[in-house]
């Protein structure tokens, strides 16, 4: 007998094209208070390190490609799952995870490429939304079936949990923010986040190929064109730098805290 994955059921996504970046860390700590996660992906968490690693340009001549994959878990992102040769020196070459945020699309996640996955060495792919959140609920119920079990498929457990993110920061969080605003309820022993620069320098390889919201350059939008597109950085940029202060496991770069000081400083 095959038991059901989840409710067959949605509710309306919260707003997400306003800029509240001014919420504090008791409002956040009101919010973490009693957050639900996954027992089976925490059995696989617990315990290890690990490293959030997005395509920011800032990491290209760091050569941080060996201490990226000596975390016992590697995370990468979307288009981002398979970093091309010339940046593994710098970017490292191991995923474990991919978290997606469902949407095939190549100017958004691209496509799953289950068979590539798993040839690779992905361990799982994990979703950026919850079931039951609007049509994010139809992007993870069509996966499940598509996958039909190939390999490990992780969706983040509490609903209620993601709506009061939205809802406090009025945006749509990216996949990296709402990566380590979940993993930090996880039992895992440390959590880094690398490669992250909230599109203020672009982006390496073909993260976001084919998008049509680029300059001649190949520069994503600003920052204000990105709030009207639901994604504003500003209130993302406060949750992480909060979420770094509450939680001893979780780090990021230097070069990660530097942008968040210094675009929050001129907001």
């Amino acid at each position: 007998m095959r038991y059901a994955d989840y409710m067959d059921m949605a509710i309306r996504e919260p707003y997400r094209f306003g800029n509240n970046y001014g919420f504090s860390a008791e409002d956040i700590k009101q919010i973490c208070n009693d957050v639900g996660i996954s027992a089976r992906f925490n059995r696989y968490l617990k315990g290890k390190s690990v490293i959030v690693v997005g395509p920011s340009p800032y990491l290209k001549g760091l050569k941080k490609g060996p201490f990226i994959d000596s975390h016992d878990v590697v995370i990468r992102i979307n288009k981002a799952w398979k970093p091309e040769q010339d940046l593994v020196e710098d970017y490292g070459k191991k995923t474990d995870v991919r978290y997606h945020c469902m949407m095939e699309h190549e100017n958004n996640g691209g496509k799953y490429d289950i068979d590539g996955m798993i040839d690779y060495g992905v361990e799982w792919l994990a979703s950026q939304f919850p079931y039951n959140l609007d049509y994010f609920h139809n992007d993870n119920a069509r996966f499940l079936d598509r996958n039909n079990g190939k390999i490990k498929f992780h969706v983040p457990k509490d609903l209620t949990y993601y709506v009061n993110l939205q809802s406090i920061m009025s945006t749509r969080p990216n996949v990296a923010t709402a990566v380590v605003s979940e993993l930090v309820h996880y039992d895992l022993d440390s959590l880094h986040l690398t490669g992250i620069s909230f599109f203020t320098d672009g982006w390496v390889g073909k993260y976001k190929d084919n998008a049509t919201n680029v300059d001649n350059k190949g520069k994503y939008m600003g920052m204000n064109d990105m709030i009207k597109e639901g994604h504003a950085q500003a209130p993302q940029m406060n949750l992480i730098k909060i979420l770094g202060s509450l939680y001893s496991k979780f780090t990021m770069d230097e070069e990660i805290e530097t942008i968040i000081n210094g675009e929050l400083s001129i907001q």
